[in-house]
């Protein structure tokens, strides 16, 4: 699953889900995919608040009163909650998904009106997943669509970007993975190019992680 291997990356009835927490329009959902040697890779770089691992991120909105999220994962699209937290377990059955939401005095201080930066990703449906993790090009992985929906205004980003790495930093090369993958897509690998990452989202100082569903992978050691 193309998707899949980065955001950088059976249905139940919603149940016990909706009772956990009370989600807000506009909050973060931080997922950590288990998507193979790619996420793998992206977790050894990068890590999200209190170590967590992260390789996707979506957005919470509602519709007729119930949740959904917004998401890039195969091209923008829109997934009900329980298809989003039902993606990937624990080891005792529970998602591996945090939730992030911005703080309220940091919300006013913007501006922020969480309508109309919905509003905003969802002229993005329908666009296609950015395998190449380019931004301003009309394609979208995970992180640029929450970067873009929360461009305040018409250009001023609450969320900062980053030099993006894919080299291992024990081996000091490549990541072996990375290297197959960008060879596949016949483009160059983009080190050192601006971009964002769900690890790096979470631990953007105006966003609290509110709540954790399950348990998620965390760094024993944290390599910056």
């Amino acid at each position: 699953m193309k998707a899949a291997l980065i955001c950088f990356f059976s249905f139940f009835a919603l149940g016990s889900f909706a009772q956990e927490v009370k989600l807000k329009t506009g909050d973060l959902l931080f997922q950590d995919l288990d998507c193979g040697s790619l996420c793998d890779a992206i977790e050894k770089v990068t890590y999200g608040a209190d170590g967590m691992n992260f390789s996707h991120v979506g957005i919470v909105f509602f519709q007729n009163n119930q949740p959904m999220v917004i998401e890039a994962l195969n091209g923008v699209a829109i997934v009900d909650l329980a298809t989003f937290l039902n993606r990937v377990k624990d080891e005792n059955g529970k998602p591996k998904v945090a939730v992030g939401r911005i703080k309220k005095e940091f919300a006013a201080k913007q501006g922020l009106n969480y309508k109309m930066a919905l509003q905003k990703a969802h002229e993005f449906l329908g666009a296609e997943y950015d395998d190449g993790y380019e931004l301003n090009n009309n394609k979208f992985y995970c992180s640029e669509l929450v970067y873009e929906t929360y461009l305040n205004g018409n250009s001023n980003p609450i969320f900062s970007t980053a030099p993006m790495t894919f080299v291992d930093p024990e081996t000091k090369q490549t990541f072996p993975a990375w290297k197959e993958y960008f060879e596949k897509l016949g483009i160059p690998i983009p080190e050192g190019k601006l971009a964002l990452n769900p690890g790096g989202m979470s631990k953007a100082p105006f966003l609290e992680i509110i709540y954790e569903y399950g348990n998620i992978s965390k760094k024993l050691k944290i390599i910056d």
